[in-house]
């Protein structure tokens, strides 16, 4: 998830509060103290509660995609040993379900079902992504918006995208898809519809 820091005409700036709300990180910036949900980017505490940060369209790929396309990219260093870890358990264990041991909050889908979440209005859609290697699609309508997400399948890219809706489907201007497990998507919009995303040929 990417969020615009400008709110109101100001500029915010951010860091991590060392906590967590719903399974999500929780940022606070720095000018009010208000502290920030990373998963629906708005205020859950502080002078701002209630604000919202501006969704920005991103995209999730694999470094060697990325790099080819951007080489003078910036990269932060981490811990690389301890990343490799986590990123190798904590995947493979449909019983982990968050740092606290947290309990799916909705048994239609399993926990760690990989979605891509999208609300607007009092409308809200989990499109569930296989994690097959194959290219997949999903077409939907979400508040009255048509909406084409593509998925390339295993670690590649989705991108979602506001259509033209029936017969076609054509993309049109770019919207941020949330990528996310199905516990945290639940826990914060309970009772959302369910779409999944279908095996497509290779564009």
């Amino acid at each position: 998830m990417v969020y615009g820091r400008r709110l109101d005409g100001d500029s915010l700036d951010f860091m991590h509060s060392g906590m967590l709300w719903r399974d999500g990180l929780v940022l606070q910036d720095r000018h009010t103290g208000s502290l920030w949900s990373q998963t629906s980017g708005e205020a859950i505490e502080g002078p701002l509660t209630g604000k919202r940060l501006e969704r920005l369209p991103a995209e999730v790929t694999l470094w060697n995609d990325w790099s080819t396309r951007h080489p003078d990219t910036l990269v932060l260093a981490s811990d690389k040993a301890r990343r490799k870890l986590l990123l190798r358990l904590y995947p493979r264990s449909d019983a982990m379900l968050g740092m606290l041991g947290t309990k799916n909050p909705d048994p239609r889908l399993a926990g760690k079902e990989l979605i891509a979440g999208f609300e607007s209005g009092d409308d809200r859609v989990a499109v569930v992504l296989k994690r097959k290697a194959v290219p997949q699609e999903a077409r939907l309508v979400v508040d009255g918006r048509p909406i084409v997400l593509r998925h390339a399948g295993g670690d590649g890219p989705t991108r979602a995208w506001l259509s033209t809706g029936e017969p076609e489907w054509e993309p049109l201007d770019p919207l941020p898809a949330r990528v996310m497990y199905w516990f945290v998507w639940s826990a914060l919009y309970p009772e959302s519809r369910i779409v999944r995303a279908e095996e497509v040929a290779p564009r």
